[in-house]
């Protein structure tokens, strides 16, 4: 591997794993939108090192922003 080049992130292999599936191209933004913001709000961990507690940590975030 080149010195230069990096393993492709996770965001950029979700994205081309939906394009292969050929989802349509404003879901694929919208959900890639959505996994950065997830990401960002737990530090940017990884989704194997989480569960449930974390995604109910966001959307009680999101529901109480909402009210």
């Amino acid at each position: 591997m080149d010195q230069n080049t990096r393993p492709a992130g996770l965001i950029h292999r979700y994205r081309e794993a939906m394009q292969t599936r050929r989802d349509a191209r404003r879901r694929v933004i919208t959900d890639a939108q959505r996994l950065r913001r997830f990401l960002r709000f737990h530090n940017r961990h990884h989704p194997q090192e989480m569960g449930n507690a974390e995604l109910n940590a966001l959307l009680t975030h999101l529901a109480a922003r909402a009210a």
